[in-house]
């Protein structure tokens, strides 16, 4: 998967920056199967009905952050 455009960071601050930086190393090692199938064990995925966007109120319940 490649990218259509190049990465602007001036659309995010320093917090979200560093968010994105610490997500990037986790998954450093992750095929995209696998990125599926760990998001697919997360509350938002699991409480979340078929096709309805997941509210980001379960970003306080993501594993990641542990």
């Amino acid at each position: 998967m490649k990218a259509k455009r190049n990465f602007d960071d001036t659309l995010f601050n320093k917090e979200e920056i560093e968010i994105l930086r610490q997500v990037k190393e986790f998954f450093k090692n992750y095929g995209s199967v696998a990125i599926s199938e760990y998001s697919h064990n997360e509350d938002g995925w699991k409480y979340t009905q078929d096709r309805d966007i997941i509210s980001y109120d379960f970003a306080e319940t993501l594993s990641i952050g542990d």
